[in-house]
């Protein structure tokens, strides 16, 4: 247990410093230390680092968002690491994920007042027979505390599985708010991409017109002399004399044909005609429309096209005001952190009786109307307890 406490000695003000929050778990009978930081960050997602230490096994891993990495003590062939010693290494990765995922160095924060003007807020100390109370408690699963929480960084959460703290149970008072610096201002919305408006399009109705069916209808056809009767002229059955009745049939063939097309096929043709001109016309009218449509858009484009040319200086103008407003907004966020970590120092953990648990449920977890504040002191003494009785509970021999 002694190298478990030294290795979480050596990390916990080495992250603290540097604004990360840090929480610890205890494993079975001290065999493993599980370390987890949160770094809360400008985005609002903010960061994790996790450290596992497994004395049984031997094996050290540090772990982060985008990878794991795994030490083993024993092995002498492990580059740069060689022959140097595993908690080392360890403490070492830990801070280096820890620099890279969150924060700014503690050193380049200048504190606009001074820390020991913040007043530090304190909280009861529980009698002796209270205390060892709440270690049954808890050892019996009849309290749940604010350390059961895998996230407790997430304030939102807590303050869902305990109520009193979203109604401001742990609410500072003005003065101390007074002694904070304002949020920097942000640079304001990002620029976007300026949209090419134009007018709508003239629709086009011109449309192929329906020309009428070409008649047929009582056209004239030519007298052909039948073949039976050229037949019988040829076997001398008749004379030519009928043949030639047939012929002159055939000269009123041309004056009938002249007269239907002049009073049938000519106005059908001039109908079709006078179509096809109005459909002439149409097209013209709609090609005219389109022309005058174009000149319209023409200088919306060409002012468009200066937008686009000039969307890229502003851009360059805005990521910078952002970077620098992301940077204020972390000295900001780093200073707050040091006020109201050095405010609420004396802070241990929420805590109530599972038989004040409401009837429902958020992620798994109680929702209690009321809440209990346990001071560090206390806690830090009460955690020990829990972990010598669970321990000595699971080691009773039958």
């Amino acid at each position: 247990m002694s190298e478990l406490t030294s290795i979480y000695d050596a990390l916990e003000p080495l992250l603290t410093k540097r604004g990360w929050f840090v929480e610890v778990v205890h494993t079975v009978r001290g065999r493993a230390l599980y370390i987890r930081a949160f770094y809360p960050g400008a985005d609002g997602i903010g960061s994790n680092v996790e450290a596992w230490i497994n004395i049984g096994g031997r094996s050290v891993s540090a772990m982060e968002t985008r990878g794991t990495h795994t030490y083993w003590p024993e092995s002498e062939e492990y580059g740069p690491f060689k022959g140097r010693g595993w908690r080392e290494r360890l403490i070492e990765r830990v801070m280096e994920t820890a620099k890279r995922l969150g924060g700014i160095d503690p050193e380049e924060v200048e504190l606009p007042f001074d820390l020991d003007a913040i007043p530090i807020r304190e909280f009861a100390s529980m009698p002796k027979d209270e205390l060892r109370a709440f270690v049954l408690g808890v050892a019996d699963c009849q309290i749940f505390t604010s350390d059961h929480v895998h996230n407790t960084t997430d304030t939102s959460l807590l303050g869902m599985i305990f109520m009193p703290l979203a109604l401001g149970a742990l609410e500072v008072d003005e003065g101390f708010r007074a002694m904070l610096p304002n949020q920097p201002e942000g640079p304001g919305d990002k620029p976007e991409t300026p949209k090419l408006e134009l007018p709508d399009k003239p629709e086009n109705t011109v449309r192929e017109p329906s020309y009428p069916v070409e008649p047929t209808e009582g056209l004239p056809s030519p007298e052909v002399v039948p073949q039976d009767v050229l037949d019988a002229v040829d076997w001398g059955e008749i004379g030519w004399e009928e043949v030639e009745a047939y012929r002159e049939g055939r000269g009123a063939y041309g004056e009938k044909m002249a007269q239907w097309q002049a009073e049938v096929w000519l106005p059908w043709k001039t109908t079709c005609d006078d179509l096809r001109a109005k459909h002439q016309e149409d097209i013209a009218a709609y090609e005219a429309q389109v022309a005058a449509w174009k000149a319209q858009c023409q200088p919306l484009r060409e002012e468009h096209e200066a937008k686009l040319a000039s969307l890229q200086s502003d851009m360059e103008a805005w990521a910078k005001a952002d970077r620098e407003y992301r940077k204020a907004y972390l000295v900001w966020e780093r200073i707050i952190g040091v006020a109201y970590q050095h405010h609420f120092q004396n802070l241990g953990v929420f805590w109530e009786w599972m038989k004040d648990a409401g009837p429902r449920s958020v992620n798994g977890y109680p929702i209690f109307f009321s809440c209990r504040i346990m001071n560090r002191t206390d806690w830090l003494r009460a955690r020990d307890a829990i972990i010598r009785e669970q321990e000595r509970r699971e080691s009773i021999e039958i």
